[in-house]
């Protein structure tokens, strides 16, 4: 019942720093799987009584009081998953094949291709396309808001030839933050398949590289 939950501040570039955090997750039940028994938890169940008086007054509880409301797609957690956050400079959409859970200042996303998702998104032109193209903050921070995101232009490839990016996402992925010129080279890598992705030209390049 005990899930890990990343918060926004925890969501990267490519991949997450898990803090540690986890979620009581005493769900009201998806698909074939029954609601949570609190009673089958006795140390949950001591801990939640002492909010009870609060947790009886919710009006969006599940079928008990210790129970959540219904969340349709409480199952997507478990699948392979990008996450982001709202605001941010740039791209940060980060890879999860486990069972990762965020909180409502983050976004998920499932589906087919994700790691080649990884690498468009959180590629420099992306970011340069969603700084032109999205809404912001007031103060000039870009926002990555669902309905933003889902306008971005991705090319359709081919399993196949996803496969270079793929590999870079997993190269990538492995990099710890002290090897920071590692990281930078395999960007620049990325940068590079995601360009030639787009047939952009060497003039092109430079205006989406300028500072």
């Amino acid at each position: 019942m005990l899930r890990p939950v990343l918060r926004g501040r925890d969501i990267g570039r490519f991949r997450a720093n898990w803090a540690g955090l986890w979620l009581i997750d005493t769900h009201n039940g998806y698909g074939k799987t029954q609601p949570v028994n609190v009673d089958d938890y006795t140390a949950v169940k001591v801990y939640l009584d002492q909010f009870y008086p609060k947790l009886d007054k919710r009006q969006d509880q599940g079928v008990t009081p210790y129970n959540l409301r219904n969340c349709a797609y409480h199952g997507e957690f478990k699948k392979e998953k990008l996450l982001w956050i709202d605001l941010s400079e740039q791209g940060r959409f980060a890879y999860d094949a486990g069972e990762m859970f965020c909180v409502n200042s983050a976004y998920m996303m499932t589906g087919h291709s994700i790691k080649y998702l990884s690498t468009v998104l959180n590629s420099t032109l992306v970011t340069w396309f969603m700084r032109n193209s999205a809404l912001n903050s007031g103060m000039g921070t870009t926002r990555w808001v669902r309905f933003t995101v889902e306008r971005i232009p991705i090319p359709i490839v081919q399993d196949k030839s996803q496969q270079p990016f793929i590999q870079l996402m997993d190269r990538i992925s492995q990099v710890t933050d002290m090897e920071e010129i590692k990281k930078e080279k395999l960007e620049a890598e990325i940068d590079g398949l995601v360009n030639s992705l787009y047939g952009l030209t060497e003039a092109e390049v430079q205006a989406v590289t300028r500072k």
